[in-house]
């Protein structure tokens, strides 16, 4: 009966490993096809659009790389360096106004007078 019981252990445990094997695979996947995506957003001239998409896909390779820190670390390497070469290629090719001109507004807006509805209706019709 023991051998059994260990040859059962046995498998199991390689059925284990071999699924958390399959789930980082999928995952990379995922993420592979995150990156293809803003590959063709930019291929397609959709600069902001890939700048986010290309951020997500780097966001999700670190991710990847601390919950998986042994599954094949060279292509997790290479990608986390070439997305960030993207998004810093994006970054400069895209007017500073994208970037700067959000905080910009978010300040007029912190600064501007806090009005009630019926004040905003009255201070329309003047």
């Amino acid at each position: 009966m023991k051998p059994f019981t260990a040859t059962i252990l046995v498998w199991f445990s390689l059925l284990t490993v071999g699924l958390a094997q399959q789930d980082a695979d999928n995952r990379y996947l995922l993420i592979y096809e995150q990156l293809q995506q803003a590959d063709g957003l930019f291929q397609g001239g959709q600069l902001p659009e890939a700048l986010a998409a290309y951020q997500t896909a780097q966001s999700q390779l670190q991710s990847f790389q601390q919950i998986y820190p042994d599954w094949d670390t060279d292509i997790v390497s290479y990608r986390l360096k070439n997305v960030a070469d993207k998004i810093a290629a994006l970054k400069a090719q895209l007017p500073a106004t994208t970037a700067a001109g959000a905080p910009a507004a978010r300040a007029s807006a912190a600064n501007a007078p806090v009005t009630s509805p019926g004040q905003s209706a009255a201070l329309q019709s003047l």
